[in-house]
């Protein structure tokens, strides 16, 4: 039909050339553009929420075992156990987990309080109450830091003092700090460097006394024992 066409015209176009223009229209709509393809949507992978939680309960105990309660931010047992419960409401171990924060800085907090740190002791205090200020403990540790507040203190420098039978001076000295303790009805905290010192304090101490005695022991390189009494 294009011969024809070609010829109706009359030009001189030569059976070779009508050839080429078969060949370069037939090659021009194969070099056309393929038609644009949608864009390949990624699959999402769903992972079971069970899977999730119990990773998330890993992470948390181990922030727990390692005493990161509420810190770093990234990394600590509420904010795992904040996560969990964000999928379960009402998932047991969490909530476990969540009381279990709280017990430790009441635990704490009391400590410091037996020891004399009560800024430190009230700084544990009101981290248990931002976790959980309904948990049931709180209230009666906060009534315990606050009565240890309003003791008075004695303290007796001991930086002399070393164990053993024949050191007159110490046991006279611990004799007299021992009729201090009955006499004000005190409760003592020992600070010694070394765990043997401390525990032979207090073994003359209680030697020393009308009643056995409670005491708390911490080493330290300012050795004194302090007496509390109301």
């Amino acid at each position: 039909m294009l011969t024809t066409m070609i010829k109706h015209k009359d030009y001189n176009v030569s059976d070779n050339v009508i050839r080429n223009v078969f060949v370069a229209v037939f090659t021009l709509a194969g070099c056309q553009s393929p038609a644009p393809q949608e864009p390949t949507v990624p699959e999402v992978i769903s992972i079971p929420p069970n899977e999730v939680i119990s990773t998330l309960l890993a992470k948390a105990e181990t922030a727990l075992a390692n005493n990161r309660l509420t810190t770093p931010i990234n990394d600590n047992a509420y904010l795992w156990y904040l996560q969990v419960l964000a999928i379960d409401t009402h998932h047991e171990s969490a909530n476990v987990g969540i009381s279990d924060i709280v017990e430790k800085y009441l635990s704490w907090a009391i400590s410091n309080s037996d020891t004399g740190s009560v800024a430190r002791a009230f700084d544990y205090l009101n981290k248990a109450k931002s976790v959980d200020e309904s948990h049931p403990s709180i209230a009666a540790v906060e009534a315990y830091l606050s009565s240890k507040t309003t003791l008075r203190t004695a303290r007796f420098p001991i930086d002399k003092i070393q164990p053993g039978e024949k050191n007159v001076e110490a046991q006279s000295k611990l004799r007299e700090i021992a009729e201090e303790i009955d006499r004000l009805d005190a409760s003592i905290v020992i600070y010694a460097p070394t765990d043997g010192l401390g525990r032979w304090i207090y073994q003359k101490l209680n030697a020393n006394t009308r009643s056995r005695i409670s005491a708390i022991f911490e080493i330290s390189n300012s050795p004194q024992i302090v007496l509390r009494y109301e």
